[in-house]
């Protein structure tokens, strides 16, 4: 099976693909980036936490890894899984232990001086401290782009969506309860979830169709402003601490 250069199979991907409308659509190159960014943020206190038990530049290198088996199989929208038979789901499961073979014959063996096939594996596996603390930002930058197209004024967010698996609780709602087991369920990262931050903290429910009924588009001040809601702020914060110019363009720039 031949692949296209990893770089463009994951811009190739776009994200919420179930969604008839996202007005700033991310593909799954400026998610995995946006993931990495957020794994930056909590380095310093993971590394207070754990000292020379947590290596900052792996989990960092998770990030930026961890969707590529994506490549192959393509995106699975996570409320789809959520509602998917246990057959179903082993399917899923086959499919992605075949991908991870086709990755690590396909791409080159070093990935910013790591074993990339040691990092797909890794990644996928998400049983090391570096590879939880990635699975934690991911779910959390899916939130974050769920936040950003509510206060830009897109409904669709706001609601549940029905595919041919059935309906689907709005994205919000479902980042809330995942991340929220997630912390009750992750004892390695407890010590970690236990220091303040907007990010380690379980978001809490608000008004989302009153706020996508008043957003407004995004511009790179609204990117700067308070929204009130400390979720939202704090993923942006990550990007503009982090982001490349091109990251945070991909904000403010309207694609549908």
């Amino acid at each position: 099976m031949k692949l296209p250069p990893r770089e463009d199979g994951l811009r190739a991907i776009k994200r919420y693909a179930h969604y008839p409308v996202m007005r700033y659509r991310s593909n799954v190159y400026e998610h995995s980036r946006r993931v990495a960014m957020i794994v930056r943020e909590l380095a310093p206190l993971a590394h207070e936490r754990w000292g020379t038990g947590f290596n900052k530049e792996r989990a960092v290198l998770l990030a930026l890894v961890h969707d590529d088996i994506e490549i192959v199989t393509g995106d699975y929208l996570a409320g789809n899984k959520a509602l998917m038979s246990t057959v179903e789901l082993q399917k899923i499961k086959d499919e992605e232990q075949s991908a991870l073979t086709i990755l690590a014959k396909a791409y080159p063996t070093k990935f910013h001086n790591c074993h990339y096939e040691d990092l797909i594996y890794e990644a996928y596996q998400a049983e090391t401290t570096e590879a939880l603390l990635m699975k934690y930002a991911d779910k959390w930058d899916g939130f974050g782009e769920a936040l950003h197209e509510i206060f830009g004024g897109n409904i669709y967010f706001a609601k549940p969506i029905t595919t041919q698996h059935g309906e689907i609780e709005p994205a919000p709602l479902y980042y809330i309860n995942f991340l929220g087991r997630f912390r009750e369920q992750t004892t390695a990262l407890r010590d970690l979830f236990a220091v303040p931050h907007p990010l380690l903290e379980a978001p809490s429910r608000i008004d989302f169709q009153t706020i996508a009924e008043y957003g407004q588009a995004h511009t790179r001040a609204t990117l700067s402003a308070a929204s009130d809601y400390a979720p939202y702020d704090a993923w942006k914060k990550a990007v503009l601490a982090f982001g490349e110019p091109s990251d945070i363009e991909a904000l403010v720039m309207v694609r549908e």
